[in-house]
């Protein structure tokens, strides 16, 4: 992505806590003749210094057969936001539009469909998504009902090699005007003025 130096973030605790705020990730993979998108939600491995991504896809969704073989990137969308010329100090402004963003490409590290190995994903990913979510239910489903589930998903492991991420948080401007913005959001009750704040 377009990604000019003064809106880059490289400070990996960051990246982590943004994926793991916002972890519905767009999937797109690509070949010299199709580009093929998924929305799905990541969970976090962090180990020895490497960041791997993990998710499930369903069996009907074809994007998962050719992934081996495509280069892909994921990509993770946060709070965004219209910024006025009205909010600046300085005179002459135009309207532009805070963002915040990650892309991350890697390789493919493992693509399963081995009930064992499904039943632990699972088991990872309901247990960190009801914590976020502040919800308890528990993964405690029949046997059969968890065959019968898993013979229509198939899980995926990304190992990440370059992350990327873009705060566009009105750093280019003044530093009067990027108070102002900032000043801007804590006093708005937009539901997306809060979120932008944690990043600022």
């Amino acid at each position: 992505m377009y990604n000019p130096k003064h809106f880059q973030i490289s400070d990996l605790e960051k990246h982590l806590s943004f994926i793991n705020r916002h972890p519905l990730g767009l999937l797109v993979s690509h070949n010299a003749t199709q580009i093929q998108t998924s929305y799905l939600p990541f969970v976090i491995e962090h180990k020895d210094d490497t960041l791997y991504l993990l998710t499930h896809v369903a069996r009907a969704n074809p994007q998962w057969r050719t992934i081996e073989k495509d280069k892909f990137f994921i990509s993770f969308r946060g709070p965004d936001c219209y910024i006025s010329p009205s909010i600046y100090k300085s005179a002459l402004q135009v309207p532009t539009w805070n963002y915040t963003a990650i892309e991350c490409r890697g390789e493919i590290c493992e693509i399963t469909d081995s009930p064992v190995a499904l039943d632990a994903l699972m088991k990872k990913s309901v247990a960190h998504f009801e914590k976020q979510n502040e919800t308890t239910w528990s993964y405690d489903l029949p046997e059969d009902f968890r065959k019968q589930m898993f013979k229509a998903i198939v899980g995926l492991r990304f190992k990440i090699s370059a992350v990327e991420a873009k705060f566009k948080l009105s750093q280019n401007r003044d530093p009067q005007d990027h108070t102002a913005v900032k000043e801007f959001l804590q006093s708005s009750t937009a539901p997306f003025a809060k979120e932008m704040l944690r990043w600022f």
